[in-house]
């Protein structure tokens, strides 16, 4: 309790709580770009509960960077997050509440070190339920439906957030370098996979950028405010219409 009592008063709320808001627009962009071209989309329904499932998890994300990766803090708002799951029951669909239900299991794996060996582990898991949670039951609950040229579509998204999230994986491995070779490669080729406008090669750019920039530093962890901010442009330049 003392652990918890001292990381609770250690938070830097004027830092925490526009890193959340990154967080949540990494999440949201994609899903909401989407719906807003489908003519059945429908934001009167109510939202509220998934609205604060995504605020918890993106807490839970921001302070388990706060802590590389550990923080007995977040054990709390892990619960919290798993019970606004299950609001998923309210729209009569199961498929929701376990995907919801996933990404909160994923992060409490990654807290207790069950996810650590190899490294990868955690980062591959991470990266899928971070992909496949708000991103589908988002569109689901506002669309009605989930096309399965929507899911593909997320590929990119999952290969962005794959690369940048071996910070704070993989940034102290001794295959830090291949793992960012190999995650860099996937993400330019499913950017190169849309139409090659504009934004997407600035997207790439700033990929490849970023990608030097790792190999200077292996204190990036450390910065992840400004990792996340870089991930957020890379999307919604990825996904401009």
């Amino acid at each position: 309790m003392n652990k918890l009592a001292a990381q609770w008063r250690a938070i830097n709320w004027p830092l925490i709580i526009p890193n959340v808001i990154v967080q949540m627009i990494c999440w949201s962009y994609v899903p909401l770009a989407y719906a807003v071209g489908i003519s059945t989309t429908s934001f009167k329904i109510h939202l509220a509960p998934l609205f604060i499932y995504e605020l918890l998890a993106a807490f839970t994300i921001v302070i388990m960077y706060e802590h590389h990766l550990r923080s007995a803090l977040n054990l709390p708002v892990l619960l919290a997050t798993v019970i606004f799951s299950f609001s998923g029951l309210w729209n009569g669909n199961v498929l929701l509440v376990a995907l919801l239900v996933l990404f909160p299991l994923t992060m409490l794996l990654i807290q207790t070190g069950m996810l650590d060996r190899p490294a990868e582990t955690g980062l591959i898991a991470y990266s899928l339920t971070f992909c496949f949670s708000i991103p589908i039951s988002l569109v689901r609950l506002t669309t009605g439906f989930v096309a399965a040229s929507y899911i593909q579509d997320l590929l990119p998204l999952f290969a962005i957030v794959l690369f940048y999230q071996t910070v704070p994986f993989v940034s102290h491995n001794n295959h830090r370098m291949l793992d960012q070779v190999i995650t860099g490669i996937f993400a330019i080729a499913c950017l190169c996979l849309r139409s090659l406008k504009l934004p997407v090669i600035i997207a790439v750019i700033i990929i490849v950028v970023s990608w030097f920039i790792m190999q200077q530093r292996d204190d990036l962890d450390k910065q992840m405010a400004l990792v996340s901010f870089t991930e957020m442009l890379v999307i919604i330049l990825t996904y401009w219409s």
